[in-house]
């Protein structure tokens, strides 16, 4: 069935027939993934080493 074709009908049939169990940790893995993964408390930039940006594989660590 091509994606276009598919509803939320079918969505729902397709996940209920495979009789998956309920996630364990949902209560919590769903907020954050509703705050785009980001924790409550925002973190001092002190704790974070230096990162650099580099063309040639995005951010990196310098070596040391």
């Amino acid at each position: 069935m091509p994606c276009s074709s598919a509803n939320e009908r079918d969505f729902v049939g397709h996940m209920q027939a495979m009789k998956l169990p309920h996630p364990h940790r949902i209560a919590e893995a769903l907020p954050g993934n509703l705050r785009s993964g980001k924790p409550l408390e925002q973190a001092s930039q002190e704790l974070w080493g230096p990162v650099r940006h580099s063309y040639a594989c995005g951010k990196s660590m310098p070596p040391g």
